[in-house]
């Protein structure tokens, strides 16, 4: 059984890869950059170099391939951000349908049943929908809440100034979950029969957290006292310009975490031991600093 893993070099698609290597299978890696491959390569995954808004690269990653795990590797610097995401979803589907494929895990995100405004979640909707047209594709479509690693951008600069900042309201409890976790469940999905798939899973983590929690963890774990500090969208916008993220990229990252604060992004079933995953930000910590 041959799997194709898009994204191969990020935060899910590499460990999802590295899992499945694990078990034994036949794993095809693809992604943008050569050199976040190169330990995949090694361990004997069949590794293609491209560009993923290309069809015709994407059905020959597909060739032969019994299963995918698809995702839309985001482009921040892309000048229409919505579009970008259109492009990419486009080109992954009519890859698809061209293909062998007929088992599908897609990585979406929480909040992708909403009609809006959700900002970048509207472009995941809109993907989740194309693969749903597919004939004959098992797909089961993954929406985790907020990533854990989303905070490690931050670490350096709250180290040196005691602060941790974000958009988000101090004591708002949302959940989060670690990649390693949302791997875990694409992979437990792939192996599942088409005739057993589950059209949707969302992922929340073990628990809600809240940014005042989130600083007081990352500051013992780092051994500085920090506070959290809920900054102007402003200042966030310009941050994120500083960092190469186009205007269109900020805007729709600015109302997607709008919807956040607002609490119009909620479980469609509430918590429960289906979508309540293993680790803890704790425990993410003590595993990411470990060195």
């Amino acid at each position: 059984m041959m799997i194709t893993v898009l994204g191969a070099g990020g935060n899910t698609g590499g460990r999802v890869a590295s899992m499945l290597l694990d078990r034994g299978c036949a794993v095809r890696v693809v992604g943008r950059n050569p050199a976040k491959l190169s330990a995949l390569a090694r361990r004997g995954a069949q590794a293609m170099v491209g560009d993923s808004t290309d069809w015709r690269f994407l059905k020959s990653a597909f060739d032969d391939a019994d299963a995918a795990y698809l995702l839309l590797a985001p482009d921040v610097s892309a000048p229409d951000y919505p579009a970008a995401q259109d492009e990419m979803g486009e080109a992954i589907c009519a890859a698809l349908a061209e293909s062998s494929v007929r088992r599908a895990v897609a990585l979406s995100s929480l909040g992708a049943d909403k009609t809006g405004p959700t900002g970048v979640i509207q472009g995941l909707r809109r993907q989740e929908a194309r693969l749903e047209r597919i004939d004959a594709l098992g797909l089961t479509v993954l929406r985790p809440a907020s990533f854990f690693e989303n905070v490690l951008p931050q670490v350096e600069p709250a180290r040196a100034t005691g602060v941790l900042a974000d958009l988000y309201a101090p004591a708002l409890r949302i959940p989060m979950v670690a990649a390693q976790d949302i791997a875990a469940a694409a992979v437990r999905a792939l192996a599942k029969p088409a005739s057993a798939v589950q059209p949707v899973q969302e992922l929340l983590g073990p628990e809600d957290v809240c940014h005042d929690e989130i600083a007081l963890m990352l500051g013992r774990t780092l051994g500085v006292t920090l506070r959290y500090v809920r900054m102007p969208e402003e200042a966030m916008f310009d941050s994120l310009a500083g960092f190469g993220a186009s205007r269109s990229f900020a805007l729709a990252y600015l109302e997607m975490v709008r919807a956040i604060n607002d609490r119009a992004l909620q479980p469609q079933e509430g918590r429960h031991a289906g979508n309540t995953t293993e680790t803890g930000f704790a425990r993410f910590l003590e595993t990411t600093f470990a060195s």
